[in-house]
């Protein structure tokens, strides 16, 4: 009788090669999972666009057109910068209730499409997202006359891990971290299964240690205890590791979990945003 081959040591060798591969050609759809739905609603339609909204692209230093949201401020007096990472799943529209509170707070803001998300061309990659960030950056400065001492930076869940790059690149006055994480490594060993996977993973995004790099800014960091995505765990080491070097308020909502914080958190987080504004 045939011994079947998953029995055997090859079957089991190639087994583990299949999923190797396959957890290899994946990466980037499991980590961008907005790039694999390009269908017309979820481009978005410019009819349907705010009227205080206006959409253009840049192109990056390797040639990729990234389209960028940008709405004014909507409080009266002087506007400072606020730049924006979504999250992995969403796009622009989904994303722009939070760019709409933001303005409120009196800040003119800076939204985009990573590569390879709605209207922006190209496919992600981490070097890639930080191309794309430094693009907007260097369009938001030069339209706003802005400074870093001026500029807010905020990133939700996977945008933590650019936001926290260019925060440290550019040494800007506050940072707010929606749900991060250590770094992926990190959060992949916390992973049944995936954690023998790591060795192969080509994203990194070390927010831990872009956070360890920043020197004046104000870090706000905020999460839901009840998140099964990416564990609280992340922003408590965050937190205790810089609190003694950095201003860091952090908002831990104890009924949320990951898809709900932004809506759960919001009046916290904005609150942690203006003492950040009233620090020296």
């Amino acid at each position: 009788m045939a011994i079947p081959l998953y029995r055997t040591k090859l079957g089991l060798l190639l087994i583990l090669a299949l999923l190797c591969t396959g957890l290899i050609s994946l990466q980037d759809a499991l980590m961008f999972p907005g790039i694999l739905v390009r269908t017309p609603n979820m481009r978005v339609s410019h009819e349907i666009l705010d009227p205080g909204v206006e959409s253009f692209f840049v192109t990056t230093s390797d040639g990729k057109k990234i389209e960028v949201w940008h709405l004014a401020s909507a409080a009266p007096g002087p506007a400072r910068t606020a730049i924006l990472f979504h999250d992995h799943a969403e796009n622009l529209a989904q994303f722009f209730v939070v760019q709409r509170w933001v303005a409120k707070l009196g800040y003119s803001t800076y939204a985009f499409d990573y590569r390879g998300f709605g209207r922006s061309s190209g496919w992600p990659s981490e070097k890639g997202l930080y191309l794309d960030a430094e693009a907007v950056w260097d369009v938001a400065m030069k339209r706003d006359s802005a400074v870093p001492e001026r500029v807010l930076i905020m990133g939700h869940s996977i945008g933590t891990g650019p936001a926290a790059y260019l925060a440290a690149a550019h040494q800007v006055k506050t940072l707010v971290l929606l749900s991060p994480y250590l770094s992926i490594p990190a959060l992949v060993r916390g992973i049944p299964y995936l954690r023998y996977f790591e060795p192969l993973l080509w994203y990194r995004f070390p927010v831990r240690d872009y956070v360890s790099r920043l020197k004046k800014t104000c870090l706000v960091i905020a999460h839901g205890e009840r998140d099964t995505t990416i564990p609280i765990s992340h922003s408590r080491e965050l937190a205790t590791t810089q609190q003694d070097r950095l201003a860091v308020h952090t908002v831990f909502a104890a009924q949320s979990g990951h898809n709900e914080l932004i809506a759960v958190a919001k009046w916290g987080v904005v609150a942690a945003i203006k003492k950040c504004e009233e620090a020296p």
